[in-house]
C-alpha cells in the first residue's frame, strides 16, 4: 500500500479529465478566470489515463473520481470508465458531474459500471440555482437524476452550505446571525428533503478558499463558523445520529443518519474540522500534473514519465513519500498547526482551473 511521510495510505486518486465546464459556478469556475480554448495536446488521452490508473493500481490505489471541469462532456467518457474497470477487479470508479447532461447518458453510464455519481446541487430553488451556477436548468438536471436513479446509479448529492456574506462586513454578519443562519437552514432542509425523495445520499460542503478572483485576496472564518451551527439546527430538526463510513465512501465526510430519512446526511468542513491527518487522496489535473494536496501549487509533471509504468509508480511513489504535506493552511490555526510548511507556496488557481 502507498503511504506517505505522516504514515498515511493513499488508496484514492481523482483525475480531471477535462478543464472544460458548461456551467459557471461562483465558487469553483467563474466567467473569465477559467474560460478559453485550451490547447488540446495538454489534455490527458485515454490511453495516457488507462496507463496512469494501471500505475496507481500497482501502487495499491483501487478508487478512481473522474472529474472536470465538468467530465460529461469529455468525448467517450463511459468507453474510458469501462476501461479502467477492466484494470482490476476491485476498481471503484466514481465521477463528478453537475447533472446537465445526466439525463441523455444515464443508462450509458450504468452501462459502463460506474459505482457512484455525484451530483453537485446546492439548492432546488430554481432562481438560487441559475444564480449560482449561471444556467436555468434546474428542472434538467433533476429529470437526470431521476433517471439516472431508475437506470439503477447509486447517487450522492454536494451541496456548497450556503454564502452570499461577503459584502458584509462582521458586525452585519453577528447582528443578522440567527437570521441567516435559519434563512440558510431553510435551503438545506430543501435540498435533504429532494435527496430523501430520490433517494440519494447528500453531502454539505464548506466552500474551500481557493482563490476565484486571481488574486491573493481569500478570506476565511464565517463559513466555519455557521457550519456548526447548521449541523446543530439539522441534528435537531431531524433527530440525526452519527454512523460510521461505508465501503463506498472515499473523501472526508461525517455522515448521520435519521429515523425519519432514508438517506445519509454528510458534512465536508475542512475550515471548522481538520481532516488532513486522515488524508488518502491525491489529484492529477488535465494535463498530466501530480498534485499531493490541493492547497499547494507544487506537485510532478507525470508527462516526464514518458507514461512509462514503472517511471510512473516511481514518480507517484516518490511524490507522496517527500511532496505530500502535512496538512493544508486554510486557517490561521491549520498555519500554526503546520508552521513547518509556512513558506510552501499555495496554488492560486479557481477550483475549476485545477480540477475538482
Amino acid at each position: 500500500m502507498l503511504s506517505d511521510r505522516y504514515g498515511r495510505q493513499i488508496s484514492y486518486m481523482r483525475i480531471s479529465v477535462t478543464p472544460y465546464c458548461n456551467m459557471n459556478c461562483y465558487y469553483c469556475m467563474p466567467k473569465n478566470v477559467c474560460s478559453g480554448k485550451k490547447n488540446e495536446s495538454e489534455i490527458l488521452k485515454d490511453d495516457e489515463i488507462l496507463k496512469l490508473v494501471k500505475a496507481a493500481v500497482c501502487l495499491g490505489i483501487k478508487r478512481i473520481k473522474l472529474t472536470g471541469g465538468e467530465p460529461l462532456l469529455r468525448k467517450g467518457i463511459c468507453q474510458l470508465i469501462e476501461g479502467i474497470k477492466k484494470l482490476d477487479d476491485e476498481m471503484m470508479v466514481t465521477i463528478t458531474t453537475n447533472g446537465y447532461m445526466l439525463y441523455d447518458m444515464a443508462e450509458e453510464l450504468s452501462e459502463a459500471g460506474v459505482d457512484t455519481v455525484n451530483v453537485s446541487l446546492d439548492t432546488v430553488n430554481r432562481e438560487r440555482y441559475q444564480a449560482i451556477t449561471g444556467v436555468d436548468c434546474l428542472d434538467k438536471v433533476k429529470a437526470g437524476i431521476k433517471k439516472a436513479r431508475e437506470k439503477g446509479l447509486r447517487i450522492k448529492l454536494n451541496a456548497v452550505l450556503p454564502e452570499g456574506r461577503e459584502s458584509m462586513c462582521h458586525e452585519e454578519i453577528m447582528d443578522k446571525a440567527s437570521e441567516i443562519i435559519s434563512e440558510d437552514t431553510d435551503v438545506l432542509t430543501e435540498v435533504i428533503e429532494y435527496a430523501n425523495s430520490v433517494g440519494a445520499d447528500v453531502r454539505f460542503i464548506e466552500r474551500m478558499p481557493m482563490n476565484v478572483t486571481g488574486t491573493d485576496n481569500i478570506t476565511v472564518g464565517e463559513e466555519a463558523a455557521s457550519k456548526t451551527d447548521y449541523i446543530g439546527r439539522l441534528i435537531a430538526l431531524y433527530n440525526l445520529k452519527s454512523v460510521e463510513k461505508s465501503s463506498i465512501d472515499n473523501g472526508p465526510a461525517e455522515y448521520y443518519r435519521s429515523d425519519i430519512l432514508g438517506v445519509r446526511v454528510g458534512f465536508i468542513g475542512p475550515l471548522s474540522n481538520d481532516f488532513c491527518r486522515e488524508c488518502n487522496k491525491v489529484r492529477v489535473t488535465y494535463d498530466g500534473r501530480l498534485k499531493t494536496c490541493l492547497f499547494y501549487e507544487d506537485g510532478v509533471n507525470l508527462r516526464e514519465s514518458g507514461f512509462d509504468k514503472d517511471r510512473l509508480t516511481g514518480m507517484i511513489s516518490d511524490a507522496v513519500e517527500s511532496v505530500k504535506h502535512a496538512g493544508h493552511h486554510f486557517t490561521e490555526e491549520a498555519r500554526n498547526k503546520y508552521r513547518e510548511e509556512k513558506n510552501i507556496k499555495r496554488d492560486m488557481r479557481p477550483m475549476g482551473c485545477i480540477g475538482g
